[in-house]
């Protein structure tokens, strides 16, 4: 193979930061980016990084290599490409350089990681179908937890009267509560899907060591039916929302990543 996975997550890497820290410095100034050119290099860093991907996940001679990190890596990119999408249309540009210094971070520790987890996902397409539901449920929800920890802060700007919370890169108040409630009602949906296509679909979904991953989900997709619920019933907002949705998305995360972390790398 001319290239490996680790020259083009090097190169990931190197644009990832670049992105970053030149969004930071802008945005510390109370600038914003330039959108054109942004949407470019991300898109090159983001076509880095799912090259990078593939060539992980197909790095054994047979089935697909879906260790932690490689999913990990994969729930990042996702999260990354759908909060840069979102820049589009939504001032979520505060967002754009947590988001991609996280994304280098786990890039740069799937170089390191030897760890393997073997599947071969194209002789069971359900499992593919499961797959694909829960980590875009994953991503959106992890991205509401994200604006619900920015309200916060900008909550607390605002109460302190601090002057960063007038920065012109700091989004609108509303605006953020109401994409919050967009991105958890679409995510929510899409959980449901991933439980039921789990539930219905794949042998032992309920067994021993997996169990608990759909016991947490089913907690967390009630929490968000909760908010929902709450929201357009009785108009629920501030304090419950944030700890509602960061709660939810922390129960997702212990839920799948928590035990295989334990498993296939503190215990190994």
């Amino acid at each position: 193979m001319l290239f490996s996975s680790s020259f083009f997550a090097v190169a990931a890497i190197i644009l990832y930061l670049t992105l970053a820290g030149w969004l930071g410095v802008r945005m510390m100034q109370g600038r914003l980016p330039h959108r054109s050119g942004l949407l470019l290099i991300a898109a090159i860093t983001l076509m880095l990084h799912l090259v990078t991907l593939f060539l992980s996940i197909h790095s054994q001679d047979s089935g697909q290599n879906l260790s932690i990190m490689n999913i990990a890596s994969l729930a990042s990119w996702v999260i990354t490409l759908l909060i840069t999408l979102l820049y589009i249309k939504k001032p979520v540009q505060i967002l754009l350089p947590f988001t991609y210094a996280f994304a280098a971070l786990i890039n740069l520790a799937d170089i390191f990681s030897t760890h393997t987890y073997l599947a071969h996902i194209e002789t069971h397409p359900s499992v593919l179908i499961h797959i694909s539901l829960s980590l875009l449920a994953y991503s959106i929800l992890t991205i509401a937890a994200l604006l619900a920890i920015l309200l916060s802060v900008i909550n607390r700007q605002l109460k302190e009267k601090k002057r960063f919370a007038l920065n012109p890169v700091m989004p609108p108040l509303m605006v953020v509560e109401t994409q919050i409630f967009n991105l958890i009602l679409a995510g929510t949906i899409l959980l449901s899907a991933a439980l039921a296509t789990g539930l219905f679909f794949l042998d032992n979904f309920l067994g021993s060591g997996k169990a608990h991953k759909a016991i947490l989900s089913a907690i967390a997709l009630a929490i968000y039916v909760s908010v929902l619920w709450q929201h357009y019933h009785q108009g629920v907002r501030g304090r419950w929302l944030i700890i509602a949705t960061v709660t939810g998305a922390t129960l997702l995360t212990l839920g799948y990543f928590g035990s295989r972390l334990m498993r296939e790398v503190v215990l190994t």
